[in-house]
């Protein structure tokens, strides 16, 4: 057998293959042998149906299911005799068949491209300053009352910001009832956005066992497709009030959060995890940066099989997101061919970004060690609050102990880039922060 390797482009290449007379029967042989198990002749066996029966009865057909078998039979030796290694499944070019001669077939495929990358050291990148301000604090601690607030049940009273609710209710779109649309012990505090504003707004004011009847049209770009755009009509019963007692942020409150001191001690502890999440997403947004540098600087081709993949793949996170919300891409009206061209781009450049910062990595001869692959999983562990060795093993299951390692080089590699990089930092924005809020836990 011959096979030579044809260079298409940087991303795809073929392979020629010339299958002699001998191979060319042992596949014939195969291919007789199966089809004899499938093909039904009257008056014969399954398996019994002689070989010159079964050839003139399949025709041309016999011919296409032998011209499968070779390239079956020949093409991964093929790929061993050339030194190729495909990334994609081949598209075969078959040549003309003919009994008692040698076959020729032609195989493309994508491959991984050689790339050298330029213009990666001392880029010249601008971001803010990491640090907490006060903003952010105020948002932090806004955040531990509302956790930590108590609730006093009221006899009466009537719901408002100082209150929460208990209620029952029943509705409908446009006359009809539909998911999500009767709910009994329904937690409400009014302020928070969990409910449509001209829903809380009508129901402002309710007392212990009172029920109201309240009417409202559903936004036009509301996120259940169901009812967006229809008039609602719902009857809300309140059940029972509870008064929030909000606690001070005093020493007592702190003492009570972990081993802090006073409520100065446990603010600093704050504003310090609050300067560590901003510093890590600050590297992060950094890497983006990088990343459309280098994509800016180095043009390079993309196997089709990998932006297909990735393509794929945001198609896969959208779906788990959706279905997080009780939805599918049937409730939701999804349009998979427009969320595919949409993403087209952003895709493109997280896998042109992926070659790039490989072949960084590669170039700097950056490692990964072990104990950095089982900090990793520590971490993992501790985010998902399960045990480690659950984890581990979960990983190894799923084989995917290698895709860590992976991600773990691309960080090193654009950790590198960044070190390397020349930052300007500025004065933070004086926006609101719209940054949700970290939660803040409890410490023994």
């Amino acid at each position: 057998m011959k096979a030579h390797v044809e260079t298409i482009s940087s991303v795809k290449q073929a392979i020629n293959v010339e299958v002699p007379e001998k191979l060319i029967q042992s596949s014939r042989k195969k291919t007789l042998q199966r089809l004899a198990k499938e093909v039904r002749i009257p008056g014969f066996r399954k398996g019994k149906v002689p070989t010159a029966m079964l050839e003139k009865k399949l025709g041309a057909e016999m011919d296409q299911e032998l011209v499968k078998q070779i390239v079956q039979d020949t093409y991964p030796e093929a790929v061993k005799e050339a030194k190729v290694q495909p990334l994609s499944e081949p598209r075969i070019e078959p040549g003309m068949y003919e009994k008692g001669k040698p076959f020729s077939y032609r195989a493309l495929f994508d491959v991984f491209p050689e790339i050298k990358v330029e213009d990666y050291k001392g880029i010249k990148l601008e971001a803010e300053e990491c640090k907490a301000s006060e903003e952010d604090l105020e948002n932090e601690l806004t955040v531990l009352q509302r956790q930590m607030t108590q609730l006093e049940p009221l006899e009466e009273g009537e719901l408002s910001g100082e209150t929460m609710a208990l209620i029952d209710f029943k509705g409908t779109a446009d006359g009809e009832s539909f998911k999500g649309s009767e709910a009994k012990d329904f937690v409400v505090e009014c302020g928070t956005g969990q409910l449509l504003a001209v829903f809380e707004d009508q129901i402002k004011g309710m007392k212990v066992g009172e029920t109201r009847t309240i009417h409202f049209d559903y936004p036009e770009d509301y996120f259940n497709f169901d009812v967006a755009g229809k008039k609602g009509e719902f009857e809300v019963k309140l059940k029972e009030l509870r008064k929030k007692i909000v606690p001070e942020l005093n020493d007592d409150l702190a003492k009570s959060l972990g081993d802090y001191k006073n409520f100065a001690a446990f603010k600093a502890d704050l504003e310090k995890r609050i300067a560590e999440a901003k510093s890590e997403m600050d590297r992060r947004q950094l890497h983006r940066k990088i990343i459309e540098h280098l994509c800016e600087k180095n043009k390079i081709e993309v196997p089709e099989v990998m932006l297909h993949t990735e393509l794929s793949s945001m198609l896969e996170q959208h779906k788990r997101e959706l279905e997080s919300k009780g939805q599918s891409f049937d409730t939701a009206h999804f349009d998979v061919q427009q969320f595919i061209t949409g993403n087209h781009d952003e895709a493109m450049l997280r896998t042109r970004a992926f070659l790039l910062v490989n072949a960084i990595g590669k170039q700097e001869d950056i490692k990964v060690e072990a104990a950095e692959i089982e900090a990793r999983i520590e971490l993992m562990a501790k985010q998902a609050g399960k045990p480690l060795q659950e984890v581990k093993a979960f990983l190894q299951q799923q084989g995917s102990l290698g895709r860590v390692e992976s991600e773990l080089f691309l960080e090193k590699a654009l950790d590198f880039v960044l070190n390397e990089a020349k930052i300007k930092r500025v004065a933070q924005k004086n926006e609101k922060n719209t940054k949700k809020p970290s939660k803040v836990k409890k410490t023994k």
